[in-house]
């Protein structure tokens, strides 16, 4: 008896949805950092240059997970602009702190 796969899932198993998930979390922190470019210090713009195309890479990355997830310099770069992201954010909440103390 045979059971057919679900329709997420494919030969891979790469279209699973904590994948989908996970490029969702990557465009809301790679989102973060464009407001916090938009918003504060011309530093932050810079590496909002840097990480530029990385929340449309990861909004292909929703739909079509297995065009990046076979491309290990693309996810190199993808995990760089969250990791961009997450530090920069702390750097402005911890000078934040400290200005206003």
């Amino acid at each position: 008896m045979t059971t057919s796969p679900s329709p997420a899932a494919a030969p891979g198993g790469y279209c699973r949805l904590w994948v989908r998930l996970t490029f969702l979390a990557g465009l809301i922190v790679t989102l973060a950092l464009v407001v916090l470019a938009a918003a504060w210090s011309p530093l932050f713009f810079l590496l909002f240059l840097v990480a530029l195309p990385s929340p449309v890479i990861f909004l292909i990355g929703i739909f079509r997970p297995n065009l990046i997830i076979s491309r290990p310099r693309l996810r190199l770069y993808l995990w760089t602009c969250v990791a961009l992201s997450i530090v920069s954010w702390i750097a402005e909440i911890v000078w934040l702190i400290i200005v206003t103390r």
